[in-house]
């Protein structure tokens, strides 16, 4: 299944003629820093106007290749179902070895500074502090998880948050949501292993976010 979505990757971007020196520069850019660059250390890695770089991802979050992190001073990464390996080759193919190799140097060298990921167990850790919201949920983890005692579930917060984005009500979402944040529901999404979410789940969820193209669903192997 990665092999047809890469082949399926690698037509869009010739057929669209996205793969430009400043395009595969990027792909290398962002397959060296695997925590994400803002548009400012794009541009200057590729060489080129902010508001190229800004097109140039905007170009790749379409195709389902890049995802944006935050909302206030967004980072961009490879997404995670992308094949990195093979869009790594294709753009270093296109670039000269020299340059390919000067990019991903100084990509690596801005690792000093990595992305913030949401912290599950920080925001569960204030939540439970308040009586109520403890209670609602313990509630929904014993509903949720329902072979294991709630307060094993709750040491897994990453689990419970994807049983409510898979088979939780709407006021499950609403709650994991107002608790946890969107950003802690993407990483859940992001991270998914196999038999959590349905073909219909899977699909709605990427669509929310604002994904162009919904990933192979994670199968068990």
């Amino acid at each position: 299944m990665g092999v047809d979505f890469y082949a399926v990757c690698v037509e869009n971007i010739r057929m669209k003629q996205m793969l430009s020196d400043r395009t595969a520069a990027a792909i290398v850019a962002l397959t060296a820093q695997t925590t994400g660059l803002r548009l400012a250390e794009l541009a200057k890695l590729t060489q080129a106007p902010l508001s190229t770089a800004q097109r140039t991802v905007e170009a790749l979050q379409e195709e389902g290749l890049v995802v944006r992190d935050g909302d206030t001073r967004p980072r961009y990464r490879i997404a995670p179902e992308a094949p990195a390996e093979a869009l790594l080759s294709l753009a270093s193919w296109r670039l000269t070895p020299p340059r390919a190799f000067a990019i991903r140097q100084q990509a690596a060298a801005m690792w000093a500074t990595p992305q913030p990921r949401p912290d599950i167990e920080r925001h569960l850790r204030a939540a439970v502090a308040d009586p109520e919201v403890a209670s609602q949920l313990k509630e929904m983890a014993e509903r949720l998880i329902w072979w294991q005692s709630a307060q094993r579930s709750l040491r897994t917060p990453e689990r419970l948050v994807a049983q409510a984005m898979a088979i939780g009500s709407d006021n499950d979402v609403q709650r994991v949501e107002k608790v946890f944040g969107i950003e802690a529901m993407r990483a859940v999404l992001a991270s998914a292993p196999p038999g959590i979410f349905d073909p219909r789940k899977w699909d709605y969820w990427h669509l929310r976010f604002g994904y162009k193209r919904t990933p192979p669903l994670p199968v068990r192997s």
